[in-house]
């Protein structure tokens, strides 16, 4: 994956998120954000109340950085829904992920 204008993985490893638009996430929903905005990731949507799905698959640095939170070929899905909020699920499987996204 390219890295993200905002840097490399390793600046988004200690991030802590306050209130706001990563409320209750950790430095990697920041770090998929940041992919999105930079145009990676394979886009569903939108598809439910203007709400867009993005898919990665988590790539060995990305599960090195984050072992407590994904694996090498796990499934990301990550949105902003209509309030401005991101969030982020991880998956085991392409296959549970594309389950999830609403009207798949």
């Amino acid at each position: 994956m390219q890295v993200p204008a905002a840097g490399s993985i390793e600046d988004f490893i200690n991030v802590e998120n306050g209130l706001g638009k990563f409320e209750g996430e950790t430095g990697l929903a920041n770090w998929y954000w940041q992919c999105v905005l930079d145009g990676d990731g394979e886009d569903f949507g939108p598809v439910w109340d203007g709400v867009a799905y993005t898919l990665f698959t988590v790539d060995a640095d990305e599960a090195d950085a984050f072992p407590d939170e994904v694996k090498c070929g796990d499934t990301v899905v990550i949105w902003e829904d209509s309030q401005g909020f991101v969030t982020m699920v991880a998956f085991a499987t392409r296959d549970q992920a594309l389950k999830f996204i609403p009207c798949h």
